[in-house]
């Protein structure tokens, strides 16, 4: 209570001195992390040392990954491997064995994890036929997002969205949607 390192990343949405002093203030999963951190010593590592890291919003960054590559198959009645992505909740409770996102620890995390796994690896996600891998960016982005301590905005329901097309729209394909 008495690190202003702490207090002041609890500080009211607008104060002068809130921490960050731009962007989303700290989840509370995040806030708690630094203050159990605090609590325990503080202990720093010699060897530490801290590297400038994009900070990822979910609505921004995630989102979009999980909605034009993962709903799709994962979420509905029946989902692909019992894993659900709809929902925050459904996300960390469901799949063969829960939970599929480990807050701030990626490399424990199955949603990440099996997006890396080599080309020819049958646990690929999302699989060759359905356009996997996904290329390098992307699974960065979600390493972050989930080391950052997984930030998902509260009733926040995920729906399938198209994927952009990669290449130059084809003569037919314009006229086709005109027609439609």
């Amino acid at each position: 209570a008495k690190s202003t390192f702490y207090t002041h990343t609890v500080l009211p949405t607008g104060d002068a001195q809130i921490m960050p002093p731009e962007g989303n203030p700290l989840d509370e999963s995040q806030t708690s992390l630094i203050k159990a951190w605090i609590e325990e010593g503080a202990n720093w590592p010699e060897a530490a040392k801290l590297e400038v890291r994009p900070r990822i919003d979910f609505v921004k960054h995630v989102q979009p990954i999980l909605e034009t590559n993962c709903v799709s198959c994962h979420s509905g009645s029946d989902p692909e491997g019992g894993f659900d992505l709809s929902t925050h909740r459904a996300a960390l409770e469901s799949g063969s064995s829960p939970p599929s996102i480990v807050p701030f620890h990626s490399k424990e995390s199955p949603l990440y994890k099996l997006t890396i796994v080599q080309k020819d690896d049958p646990t690929l996600m999302p699989p060759i036929k359905e356009d996997g891998p996904l290329r390098k960016e992307i699974t960065e982005t979600l390493r972050l997002w989930i080391s950052q301590g997984a930030i998902w905005p509260k009733n926040l329901v995920l729906k399938t969205r198209p994927k952009k097309p990669t290449g130059p729209p084809s003569h037919d394909d314009m006229e086709l949607v005109k027609r439609i």
